[in-house]
């Protein structure tokens, strides 16, 4: 994939910190980019086939809603975190639906999910769940969207839930992208197979306050303490070791992330 490998390690974290064992909530994250810039593409470039921990939307609807909700209340279901590529299609749905997701979304990513009817009256008939079910999230929207929506999101407190990555492209990268096009090459080829299991990974919190400056610049955006942000630090910090095959967080996580 052009010019997007940096973007599709940190989706990968995201996925990854499903499988971290000794937490429980998760890495989530907004792509936040212009339209064509392969949002979509990025976080369907894995193979999910084998992945139990994930659950891929392509479009929000009252029947895929309902489908979701039904996994999220079987016990017997792996459900830890959703893959929703295109935010933006959310808002071409109706008022309740819209509401639906956002409210939905907004507790299952940290406190989770206790009845459904408070999120979902009037869209499905579905029993409360068995116990609070929370899950991460990895989506995208494009920065027109996040402007409109970022005072909204904000009072909800939706918005500090998410880790923001925004990238753009060169004029350089224009160009090659464009003559690859023109060239019936492909820019986005291949799903990458990932082979995670369940793990306890051990982090020093000198490690994740390597990241203080990420975390400051992130929370004055948002007007926030930086919380949040100074716990998705740490989870993907835990993720990379995961990938890595280590028990533990270490110096080359903190380069890694660092470098991307």
């Amino acid at each position: 994939m052009l010019f997007v490998d940096n973007i599709r390690k940190i989706v990968k974290l995201g996925i990854a910190s499903s499988y971290l064992k000794d937490e429980d909530t998760y890495l989530n994250i907004l792509l936040v980019a212009n339209p064509e810039a392969g949002k979509t593409s990025i976080l369907l470039s894995f193979d999910f086939n084998k992945l139990k921990n994930v659950y891929t939307f392509t479009d929000m609807t009252k029947s895929s809603l309902q489908t979701f909700i039904k996994k999220l209340n079987n016990p017997k279901e792996e459900l830890k975190y959703v893959i929703l590529p295109d935010l933006v299609s959310v808002f071409s749905h109706g008022r309740d639906t819209r509401r639906a997701l956002v409210g939905l979304l907004n507790v299952a990513l940290e406190e989770g999910v206790r009845e459904v009817s408070t999120y979902i009256s009037g869209l499905v008939d579905i029993k409360n769940l068995n116990e609070p079910v929370r899950f991460g999230l990895a989506t995208g929207v494009t920065k027109q969207v996040l402007l409109n929506m970022a005072r909204y999101w904000r009072s909800i407190g939706f918005i500090s839930r998410l880790l923001p990555v925004s990238y753009d492209y060169t004029k350089e990268q224009i160009k090659e992208i464009r003559e690859y096009i023109a060239s019936s090459k492909e820019v986005f080829t291949g799903k990458e197979v990932l082979k995670l299991k369940t793990k306890t990974i051990e982090c020093d919190k000198d490690y994740v306050l390597h990241f203080e400056p990420y975390i400051n610049k992130l929370s004055m955006a948002q007007l926030l303490y930086g919380f949040r942000y100074t716990r998705q630090f740490r989870i993907m910090l835990k993720a990379n070791a995961l990938l890595r095959g280590s028990d533990r967080v270490t110096d080359k996580d903190v380069e890694r992330l660092k470098n991307s």
